[in-house]
């Protein structure tokens, strides 16, 4: 019986990146293996005809696809903070081994280019573009989730399942808001912006899907800097968290326990935590 889902996602490989057409028309072993198909299903793919494949009329078969993968990347795709590449580098996605294994097997391409350009970034030893990559990764993560936010026991406060928190480097969430303003603006970053990291020091992001989630719509998402102690409480409440976890919290750090309450309280009026 014919995998139809199976050979419409290796087509769609095949349209969007020709060497990968080439090796599978070759029989390359691990080509053929990435796509879990019968024999019969391979051949009728090496018969097709290769330039009908490869037609892609002005481009805009590449270029709808580019446009889909990169609406979220808007900061990691700025020329002013992707100077260590080439401009044309997201064009690079559809021959990666990220946008294959995200055809083969159902996941988002979104997502996968955000792995893309952290790896890329890794490689050309940018770190404006890796943190940036992570963020916008992440605020695109948290667009898809479910939702789901199991209440603890009485008493105890847990993080919810919708927030994560991102270690970056210390500067990168001063960055995307000035890059995140000067394209709401039309205008181009200041260079000091983009010499604003410090690499050698971290800083903590929070990541927080908004709303609930509906059938086929992305929800919105918020990204805020953390002071470190609010972190550190947010990071310990990874588990539930119930008065007298709270109260040794609060002296660990110096705090008064009052003070800790209040940010607890805060922070579940606004879904960050969850009460019991």
């Amino acid at each position: 019986m014919t995998d139809h889902r199976r050979l419409q996602r290796t087509l769609f490989r095949m349209q969007h990146d020709a060497d990968f057409a080439a090796r599978l028309r070759a029989e390359d072993a691990d080509a053929v293996a990435s796509t879990g198909l019968a024999p019969g299903e391979l051949a009728w793919l090496r018969a097709a005809d290769p330039r009908a494949l490869a037609a892609d009329r002005e481009g805009r078969r590449s270029q709808q696809l580019l446009e889909s993968v990169t609406s979220e990347f808007a900061l990691t795709t700025h020329p002013a903070v992707a100077r260590t590449l080439a401009p044309s580098w997201p064009r690079g996605f559809a021959a990666s081994p990220e946008f294959h294994a995200a055809v083969s097997g159902g996941t988002s391409l979104p997502l996968a280019f955000g792995v893309f350009a952290a790896r890329r970034a890794r490689e050309a030893g940018s770190v404006g573009l890796a943190a940036l990559a992570a963020l916008e990764g992440e605020l695109a993560r948290a667009r898809r989730l479910p939702g789901c936010s199991a209440a603890p026991a009485p008493g105890c406060v847990v993080r919810s399942p919708e927030v994560s928190l991102l270690v970056l480097p210390q500067g990168s969430f001063a960055l995307a808001t000035a890059l995140r303003t000067a394209l709401d603006a039309g205008a181009a970053p200041a260079p000091s912006a983009l010499r604003g990291l410090h690499p050698e020091a971290s800083e903590c992001v929070m990541v927080h899907a908004l709303g609930p989630a509906r059938a086929h719509r992305l929800r919105e998402a918020r990204a805020e800097r953390l002071e470190p102690l609010v972190a550190d409480l947010l990071r310990a409440a990874q588990e539930p968290l119930d008065a007298a976890a709270r109260r040794r919290f609060a002296a660990q750090h110096g705090l008064d326990a009052a003070e800790v309450e209040a940010v607890v309280s805060d922070f579940a009026g606004e879904a960050v935590l969850v009460a019991g």
